[in-house]
């Protein structure tokens, strides 16, 4: 695990629509070329980390609608 995600003040909070509750926080390590992003509810802080390659792939998809409900 890269010790970058471990510290809370890395990361930034992006809460959707306004909703309380629905919200993720991310953090960019540029030097290693990783995203952090984790549910701000999860107790355990758990974080899924993501390479530079699968982040792009991830944002162009939600820009093109792919997850729209």
């Amino acid at each position: 695990m890269n010790k970058f995600f471990t510290n809370d003040s890395n990361f930034v909070r992006a809460c959707g629509g306004g909703t309380v509750g629905y919200c993720v926080a991310v953090a960019i390590n540029k030097e290693a070329g990783l995203v952090g992003i984790r549910d701000t509810k999860d107790a355990d802080k758990s974080t899924l980390v993501f390479d530079r390659e699968e982040w792009k792939h991830f944002i162009t998809a939600v820009k093109a609608g792919e997850f729209d409900a």
